[in-house]
């Protein structure tokens, strides 16, 4: 990271830029903000940690944790209080510069957050996503007080001007929007779900209490919307399972759960990794969401029932296979038995030849000595 100064010649009016310093960092650089009192840098790191220092000295003032994946955007209020960070894993983390204590941190957008701007001289924020929302925030009540919808794309970034009269956004459908500031005053609006989301492809008729279902679509091959997505999983390789369910945004993963309550009833247990890696990667984000609640309390009687079967099947396969083992150990030598008894007769026999060898020596040793012996008496 590097610092240059801007000066004006006497002689010219082209800015002169000198270079005046340079600190090594421990990883890439994602992005730099400074407070406008030149007061603190901040810089975030590849491994989505957040340094601040003193302008002046270079020295560090703050390390700032939390963020589970790199930073992409971050800015600092106008009184230098507050420290505002996007990240790619679609929280927005509100920190005090004072001490370095993370306020809140908000699940801000459905995808990847790329950029974040206060309003001049207050604790405004606007947000924008990859998710093609922007979105207004109040970062000290922690409330989002507006959301814009205008691009087909994803947002890349955002630019508000220093009275605060207007926003520009660009956008990846190769277009730039504007929004002007009216005077027409708006009111926080509280929602609770308090039923489940249909369904796609059924429709409720609540004047009349029925569900109205939709025509089989030829495109896909006229089967319900669980059965098309499962089938489509089905294709994706195993071994490609957890990486293609990682890059799915929070509301597809949100879809995919709603659907697992039919999926649970297919013989595949292919439903029991998408479940697994889909709960323990939104955990957080299942947790707060409101809308996520009625899929949660009806999955968790179903998941329950299913998982216990899974494993009360784990545990018969597990005492067969040790059952098995058991019968292995007791036949390992059934194919030797023959030859050890026949070695054994072997062994035996050879030690009777031995045996008898070892009589008729010495018998014949007995009768040379009893032979000397006579011829002896005999001289």
């Amino acid at each position: 990271m590097s610092i240059h100064t801007a000066t004006r010649s006497k002689h010219s009016k082209p800015l002169m830029v000198s270079h005046v310093r340079t600190m090594q960092m421990n990883d890439y650089v994602q992005v730099v903000a400074g407070s406008p009192d030149a007061k603190y840098i901040a810089a975030a790191l590849l491994d989505c940690t957040v340094k601040v220092f003193f302008m002046d000295s270079f020295k560090n003032f703050l390390s700032l944790y939390g963020h589970k994946l790199p930073v992409l955007c971050m800015d600092i209020s106008s009184d230098g209080a507050l420290l505002v960070t996007g990240s790619t894993d679609k929280n927005l983390k509100i920190c005090g510069l004072d001490f370095g204590d993370c306020h809140k941190s908000i699940f801000a957008h459905a995808d990847s957050v790329m950029a974040v701007q206060f309003l001049r001289h207050t604790h405004y924020v606007f947000s924008a996503g990859k998710d093609r929302l922007i979105k207004y925030w109040d970062a000290d009540k922690f409330e989002l007080l507006l959301t814009f919808e205008g691009h087909h794309a994803k947002v890349w970034c955002l630019l508000i001007s220093n009275c605060g009269d207007f926003i520009v956004l660009g956008s990846h459908d190769r277009s730039i929007c504007c929004w002007d500031r009216t005077e027409e005053p708006f009111f926080i609006e509280v929602y609770s779900l308090k039923e489940e989301l249909p369904e796609e492809g059924a429709m409720e008729e609540k004047s009349k209490g029925k569900v109205a279902y939709f025509q089989p679509n030829v495109l896909m091959l006229g089967l319900s919307p669980s059965d098309f997505v499962l089938r489509a999983l089905s294709n994706v390789h195993a071994n490609d399972m957890e990486q293609t369910l990682l890059a799915l945004p929070f509301s597809d993963a949100l879809k995919l759960l709603s659907y697992l309550k039919d999926w649970t009833i297919n013989p595949d247990k292919l439903w029991t990794l998408i479940a697994t890696v889909l709960l323990h990667t939104h955990y957080n984000q299942l947790v707060t969401t409101p809308s996520a609640r009625p899929v949660l309390s009806v999955l968790r009687d179903i998941l329950y029932a299913r998982v216990k079967e899974c494993k009360d099947v784990l545990g018969l396969n597990l005492a067969a296979i040790d059952h098995l083992k058991q019968l292995m150990a007791l036949k390992s030598d059934a194919l030797f038995q023959d030859a050890k008894t026949k070695l054994l007769q072997i062994r035996a026999q050879h030690s009777k030849r031995i045996e008898a060898t070892i009589e008729s020596r010495e018998e014949k040793q007995r009768k040379k000595k009893k032979n000397k012996s006579i011829e002896h008496a005999w001289i």
